[in-house]
């Protein structure tokens, strides 16, 4: 790998610990602000996820669409929406309204959407394909890194204005434009797939890759990506901190240190599962993974907060390798490439939206609900979304062999 190369990918993982860091100092100020301050109901929080994603999930297929036509040169959109996303994140102190922030959220979605798409399919191209599926892994882990770092720097604002985290918010979305840019740079003219071209790999459905996307080749793992993301709003949204803090009942700044600590334990998980992809296969690197998150899932449903931060870790374990796992197969086994990603992006995303709206709903039916077999409790409400888990557990079956 050239020096070129690898200092590309070093500063996209920079581009994903920022711009992570940036959404993330303000998603816990806006999701308490809104329930507390605004006195927004469960589904009005589940909302301001569903707006983000489905804006994110429509704009995904475009960047992809971009990327296949412009290249490296994509890295200047995503430049410019870091940029922009750091104005949209300053117009939620324009309003104490509930719709308002649903229509900032639905700006944010966009800019994500058109910036994450495109530095994924730089970072695949750059990327030699025996070590891409570790790459997304520690791309995604980076961006676990800027969680919690969001998260810790929210924790240290929890008690000041809304205003100091938005602030903090633009800045690290300016900072993550910046490498953005230096990036756009850097990249030209740097051969893709390693320093040498790639054989053709095989396809998803085991025959060469044609020139246009395969749906029904991708629809196995579109369905595990989106059955997955319904639950993943609920670990990974704004309504995992209000129900992690009315389900045990601690402090603001407790929940945001748990999610901090959970994310922490993730990466060497996440890292192993993203091994067994480039080294085993695959399909088996994604059923394990459905799986590991599964367990989590249910274990999130425990009144324990030790338990609790052990199954948002694993949940966040198997959600992190879902993503990083799908979009090397992505970039990997299709003809257009920017297209794949971005239609998995999209079909996550529209799982985020789903899952989010009916994690609100159920949430405000059946918060106060507990249920015991034998001497153990549990919360209704994540018993409820945990086994939705069954759905992409089921797809991961019908997954073909992706190793040549």
């Amino acid at each position: 790998m050239k020096r070129s190369q690898l200092a590309s990918i070093l500063i996209v993982l920079s581009i994903s610990f920022t711009g992570t860091a940036a959404f993330r100092v303000s998603m816990p100020a806006i999701s308490f602000y809104a329930r507390s301050v605004l006195g927004a109901t469960a589904l009005g929080v589940g909302m301001l996820t569903s707006a983000f994603f489905f804006a994110r999930a429509l704009s995904a297929i475009a960047a992809g669409s971009v990327a296949d036509k412009y290249g490296f040169k994509v890295a200047l959109l995503a430049a410019a929406c870091f940029a922009l996303n750091a104005l949209a994140v300053q117009l939620y102190g324009f309003s104490s309204n509930i719709a308002w922030f649903v229509i900032v959220r639905l700006m944010q979605g966009t800019l994500n959407g058109l910036a994450w798409v495109s530095i994924q399919y730089v970072l695949g191209r750059l990327t030699p394909k025996d070590v891409r599926g570790r790459a997304f892994a520690v791309y995604f882990a980076a961006g676990t890194f800027g969680t919690v770092a969001g998260n810790a720097l929210y924790s240290t604002l929890s008690n000041a204005p809304l205003a100091t985290s938005l602030a903090a918010s633009s800045l690290l979305f300016l900072a993550a434009s910046a490498l953005t840019a230096s990036l756009s740079f850097l990249v030209r003219g740097i051969e893709v797939g390693g320093g040498a071209r790639e054989p053709k790999a095989r396809g998803a459905t085991g025959t060469r890759p044609s020139p246009m996307l395969g749906l029904v080749a991708i629809v196995p793992l579109a369905v595990v990506v989106a059955g997955y993301s319904i639950v993943g709003s609920v670990i990974g949204g704004d309504l995992t901190y209000v129900y992690i803090k009315e389900f045990l009942g601690i402090p603001k700044y407790v929940v945001a240190d748990a999610v901090a600590v959970s994310s922490i334990v993730a990466l060497l998980g996440t890292y192993a599962l993203s091994w067994v992809s480039d080294k085993v296969s695959d399909r088996v690197s994604l059923r394990l993974s459905v799986l590991v998150g599964l367990v989590g899932a249910f274990m999130m449903a425990l009144p324990s907060l030790p338990l609790v931060i052990t199954g948002r870790a694993l949940a966040s374990v198997g959600g992190s390798a879902v993503m990083s796992v799908s979009r090397k197969v992505a970039v990997t086994y299709y003809g257009r490439r920017g297209v794949a990603v971005g239609v998995i992006n999209a079909t996550g995303n529209a799982g985020k939206v789903l899952g989010s709206l009916i994690a609100g709903h159920l949430y405000d039916v059946m918060s106060g609900c507990i249920t015991s077999v034998g001497a153990v409790h549990a919360s209704c409400f994540m018993l409820a979304m945990a086994s939705l888990l069954l759905i992409p557990l089921l797809a991961s079956a019908t997954l073909p062999s992706t190793r040549d």
